[in-house]
């Protein structure tokens, strides 16, 4: 029996603009490609996401790897810190907030402080019992220590927990470790009637 639901942040509880800025940086940058972009951003974000970097300092060296021009730099900025780079679901606080009457629900990220702080004022934030943020553990999934923190907080077996990440990766050492998992594909993230038919699968109670 299931009893903790465990969700991903970036991809699951909340979307993510990267491609939109992927896009400004192309035009903005003659002969940029977007692999190149992808490859600093994800280099980089490592150490943001174990709290080895701030989120203003991450970006100011993305922008100098790329060689964004200084003239550029404001129009980029205003795209990351004035929209944020994070979208919420639209019907997952809904569904959290009735799962979390017979549930124990937590948060598994790969993170950055930033996206503890969005989460923090959201309206997510009292629902969730528990928070395990990497740039805190300093263990990132797909890292076996980082999901035993998880069951060593709640004391379950890892057959009573339900793991949501929209990454194979993470789903796959989840899943090696005895847990219930659903990949939170594009579709699921859209769909309220496609998380609820992942929800039936595993006879979670959802009002």
């Amino acid at each position: 029996m299931i009893k903790v639901l465990v969700f991903d942040f970036s991809g699951v509880l909340y979307g993510s603009r990267f491609e939109m800025l992927t896009k400004s940086l192309i035009n903005i940058v003659p002969g940029l490609e977007s692999d190149k972009i992808i490859e600093t951003f994800y280099n980089k974000y490592n150490d943001h996401k174990l709290g080895k970097l701030t989120e203003r300092t991450f970006w100011s060296e993305v922008f100098s790897i790329l060689e964004v021009p200084r003239d550029k730099i404001s129009k980029i900025t205003k795209i990351v810190f004035d929209k944020g780079i994070f979208t919420e679901n639209k019907y997952l606080l809904s569904q959290i907030e009735r799962l979390s009457k017979n549930y124990k629900i937590a948060v598994l990220s790969n993170s950055s402080r930033e996206m503890e702080l969005i989460f923090d004022e959201s309206d997510y934030h009292k629902f969730f019992d528990e928070f395990f943020w990497s740039h805190k553990f300093g263990s990132r999934k797909p890292a076996e220590q980082f999901y035993g923190a998880v069951e060593e907080k709640y004391k379950v077996k890892s057959s009573e927990i339900l793991f949501f990440d929209d990454k194979v990766r993470n789903t796959s050492a989840a899943d090696e470790l005895g847990w219930n998992t659903v990949i939170f594909t594009p579709g699921i993230y859209k769909s309220e009637e496609l998380f609820l038919k992942e929800l039936k699968k595993f006879e979670i109670k959802s009002n």
